[in-house]
């Protein structure tokens, strides 16, 4: 048996290793104030002042398990406890509400019974080491199956308490996995982490156990991914069980998601729908020092040009992302350097454009391939739109991460050759309109975005689009809409094709994007792809404790991908951002978001 106050597995050992390798984000180590060097290295934090961020999407709701945008899980962070945490530094995971943990092996024998330990191949046998010592030793013939690192024992602080001063216990950590289970419970997009989370056991108030019904090399994310509620407001009479349908609608409906109670580092102050939230530090903290700043206010504004006026004019103090054009040429300026440093940082991140696979045309892959050749050329886009301040894609794994494939080259730009595609499709004009058409359909579809600005390089992206296919005799439109709205279409599959991106880590399981069980019932396979061979690549992926067994089968899995061409693969890019010259503490890393504002500080006088 193996106890992890903060761990560092061979798997995460080797992330490290292969990112620091492939120098992650092609920038400088790891250091404090990385855009201001005026300001030193000196860390020598206070309390005080406050942070005013902008983010360009609003959430619908506080809760991450219903609105599973990045915008919601960051502000989550800051309001509530994970069991574990992800250190963005170390690359490891390390202890959250859980300060310790243990990881054992589950033996399962050909009688029905099942052993928990640490085991051992002694050739003939299997042995078992327990958690008081003992050995337990069976024969190879007796065994079912093995399966490594399959049973979790988290032990929890034991002073940790919610913002209305109520204990945080095991109670509530089971409380947290029954709704994720709850099938009533509009948490679609995160249940496929614990689907393989068959027991969750309350040993004593702060000890839990949960126990897989197959191996998972990722089951720490599911971990990671559980923001501890409160049992004792959302479910004091154990109504979930007695009537988990009624209460699944209650919850989904509960006004506590829009003024959330966690127990984090900060605490929920206030929502002005549609400008901003805010957020208190809570001095209470089981932690220890929850972090600097008093406040922490996020500012909402879609439109990029109107999110960097608020910064010049003093509005907000940080901007983590700008255009391309108003890194390059509209804040590179004395004026604007003398109050606000800025500089550039990749995280996790890829765009793409979405093709619904279930519908003509795009149930034909020679028309989704033809789509990707002709839709504009990346390679100058990227070039001449964002500055060459990214990278061309050709997966949903992180291109510095291990798991990516760059052997994989992208389709290339070749309108001639996607006509000779759409042709082969059966795709051509048959009454002289100038629109391709096929079993009387014309070849015309809607693009669905979210809102941008005028000047947001997407526009750009949309109109070369429109222009190139209006050449090929395919008629576009664009749709755009508001955040909350943009994803609700997408749940529900309204639609032809979307534009859109995910934020990944350094290595990710493809089942919440690509499994099949995720294309109904308003999962992330929105597209609708995949058949029981690439499930069946999925779940062998899933099983593989081994790196490299498994890598090889995620890099498989992105070969078929690109020969399908259910997304167009767009971008990695670099995020641009700007904040102001008082602040100290910041680091920028090299994990989704970038930073984290708890250890930003205002020295005393500059508050």
């Amino acid at each position: 048996m193996r106890e992890i106050v903060s761990m560092r597995t061979p798997l995460y050992v080797g992330i490290v290793a292969l990112l620091a390798a492939l120098s992650l984000n092609a920038q400088e180590p790891l250091e404090w104030n990385p855009w201001n060097p005026d300001a030193g290295n000196e860390y020598n934090p206070v309390k005080g002042g406050s942070i005013r961020a902008i983010f360009s999407a609003e959430p619908d709701l506080l809760n991450k398990y219903i609105d599973n945008s990045a915008v919601t899980g960051y502000i989550s962070d800051y309001i509530f406890d994970r069991l574990i945490v992800y250190d963005r530094e170390l690359i490891e995971y390390t202890p959250g509400i859980a300060e310790r943990w243990t990881e054992e092996d589950i033996c399962y024998l050909k009688d029905g019974g099942k052993v928990i330990g640490m085991s051992e191949d002694r050739g003939e046998t299997w042995a078992l080491v327990k958690t008081d010592g003992s050995v337990e030793e069976f024969a190879k013939d007796a065994v079912e199956r093995v399966d490594r690192k399959a049973a979790f024992t988290f032990y929890l602080v034991q002073n940790a308490r919610f913002h209305d001063g109520k204990p945080l216990t095991s109670k509530d950590v089971k409380f947290t996995y029954d709704l994720v289970r709850n099938k009533h419970v509009d948490a679609a997009s995160l249940r496929s982490y614990f689907e393989d989370l068959d027991v969750c056991e309350v040993i004593d108030d702060y000890t839990i156990r949960f126990e897989l019904n197959k191996q998972y090399w990722d089951v720490k994310t599911a971990f990671h991914e559980m923001f501890i509620m409160p049992k004792h407001i959302f479910d004091p009479n154990d109504e979930m069980v007695t009537d988990p349908e009624g209460w699944g609608r209650k919850f989904n409906e509960h006004e506590l998601h829009y003024k959330p109670i966690g127990s984090g580092r900060y605490k929920f102050k206030s929502w002005d729908r549609g400008v901003s939230v805010s957020f208190t530090r809570n001095d209470d903290w089981w932690g220890g020092t929850p972090g600097y700043l008093d406040q922490i206010t996020i500012k909402f504004i879609p439109d990029r040009v109107a999110a960097l006026q608020s910064l010049k004019n003093g509005e907000a103090d940080f901007l983590p992302r700008m255009g391309s054009d108003q890194y390059m040429e509209q804040t590179d300026h004395p004026a604007f350097l003398a109050n606000y440093c800025k500089g550039t940082y990749y995280y996790g991140n890829m765009s793409y454009i979405g093709w619904n696979t279930r519908k003509p045309p795009f149930d034909d892959v020679r028309v989704r391939q033809a789509m990707t050749m002709a839709c504009f050329d990346r390679g100058q886009f990227l070039k001449e739109v964002l500055f060459g301040l990214g990278e061309r894609v050709t997966g949903t794994q992180y291109i510095f991460g291990p798991a990516y494939d760059h052997d994989i080259e992208p389709l290339p730009y070749d309108p001639e050759w996607a006509e000779e595609l759409l042709l082969e499709a059966g795709w051509f004009d048959r009454d002289g309109d100038g629109i391709r058409d096929k079993d009387g359909q014309a070849f015309e579809f809607t693009l669905l975005s979210y809102q941008v600005a005028a000047t947001h390089p997407n526009r750009k992206m949309y109109a070369m689009m429109i222009e190139n296919f209006q050449r090929l005799g395919i008629k576009m439109d664009v749709k755009e809409m508001e955040w909350a709205t943009f994803l609700e279409f997408l749940y529900d599959r309204k639609f032809d094709a979307c534009a859109l991106g995910w934020a990944t880590s350094p290595e990710s399981d493809p089942y919440q994007l690509w499994h099949t069980s995720g294309a109904e019932n308003r999962g992330s396979n929105h597209c609708g792809f995949g058949d029981a061979e690439t499930d069946a690549l999925i779940e062998e992926s899933r099983r593989a404790v081994d790196p490299e067994k498994r890598r090889a089968l995620l890099k498989e899995l992105q070969r078929v991908i690109m020969d399908q061409q259910p997304y167009t693969m767009l971008f990695c890019i670099k995020d641009k951002g700007a904040y102001h010259r008082k602040y100290r503490g910041v680091k920028h890393y090299s994990l989704r978001p970038g930073y984290q504002l708890w250890e930003w500080y205002i020295p005393k006088e500059l508050q």
